[in-house]
């Protein structure tokens, strides 16, 4: 091999980890999107039935609501954890 392929082989490597880097900044975006979203809604969930549900259909709906909280419970948790996962690498 050439000096100058050793130098092209290096440029691409350096961009391939700037690539990379990149990516991996836009996965934990969304991601943290998306755990976001998943907290708003609980908040959200929590006011309607404080403030808006009537108690009497509170009743009915009641097996919905629980499982609403425990997807999204589970979608922020799963975010704290590979986070935290992925902060002691």
């Amino acid at each position: 091999m050439s000096e100058n392929d050793d130098v092209k082989e290096e440029l691409n490597s350096i961009d391939n980890e700037k690539l990379k880097e990149r990516l991996v900044q836009i996965k934990w975006k969304n991601r943290r999107r998306m755990a976001y979203t998943a907290l708003f809604a609980m908040i959200m969930m929590t006011v309607c039935i404080f403030f808006i549900i009537k108690l009497a259909r509170l009743d009915k709906i009641q097996d919905a609501i629980t499982w609403g909280y425990i997807m999204f419970g589970s979608i922020v948790l799963a975010y704290l954890g590979a986070a935290t996962w992925d902060g002691h690498k």
